[in-house]
Order: structure tokens, then sequence, then C-alpha cells
């Protein structure tokens, strides 16, 4: 995988230093750090929309997105 260096100020490509953090608060703790509500909506919207492109971009139903999510109180931004 080529990873390009990003511009500017810094001199490092951190672009999975979130994931990895996160990774690590799930193994210390044994819980994840945000809801697993939030993958599987992310992952249906981005699956929803791959197939309605590839069936000439027409609607869908997806029900599958029925998923109740409350974020969590602290926020999941990366911060370095």
């Amino acid at each position: 995988m080529y990873l390009p260096m990003p511009d500017g100020r810094t001199t490092l490509a951190n672009f999975f230093s979130p994931q990895v953090n996160n990774m690590e608060e799930m193994y210390l703790t044994g819980k994840a750090p945000y809801p697993v509500e939030r993958t599987l909506l992310t992952t249906g919207l981005t699956a929803a929309g791959v197939e309605s492109l590839y069936r000439g971009q027409t609607r869908i139903e997806t029900p599958h997105l029925g998923i109740k999510y409350r974020p969590a109180q602290r926020s999941t931004f990366w911060r370095t």
C-alpha cells in the first residue's frame, strides 16, 4: 500500500493512529470505545450506496439500517 506523506507541518503519516488507539483502549478495558451500532450504520450506509450504484443508481430499501443508536457522551474525535 502506498501511503503518501502529508504536506506541511508534520513528518508522520499517522492515518491509522486513531484506529489503533481505539483498538488498544478496547483491549485494555474489555469495552468497545464506541457503540457497535455506529459501525453497523456506517457499514450499512456504504454497502447500500455501492449496491445502488451497481444497480444504476436506483433507490433501494434499507431495512437493515433500522438501528437505534445513542452516541457516547465523550467525543471520539481524534486529537493528537
